[in-house]
């Protein structure tokens, strides 16, 4: 099972720090790809449960990455 999941970004330079703030998390068949200000994920697993973990864990480090960088960018 292949999942791919995107995100779009106010701008390119955000979508690129996200991509690189989660690449050292993410397990090798997850690749990531910056697409101008979108960040596009792609995953697979042997079955739904493995793919479904795999997003809760990806999609847990974007939501850190996004919110360390809004607070990063307000100061």
């Amino acid at each position: 099972m292949t999942v791919t999941a995107r995100r779009e970004y106010p701008d390119a330079r955000m979508a690129d720090q996200v991509a690189r703030a989660i690449a050292t998390d993410h397990p090798p068949q997850v690749r990531a790809e910056r697409i101008g200000s979108t960040l596009e994920l792609r995953w697979s697993g042997p079955t739904a449960a493995s793919v479904r973990a795999t997003a809760d864990d990806l999609f847990a480090c974007i939501r850190a990455a996004e919110q360390t960088l809004r607070t990063v960018r307000r100061r």
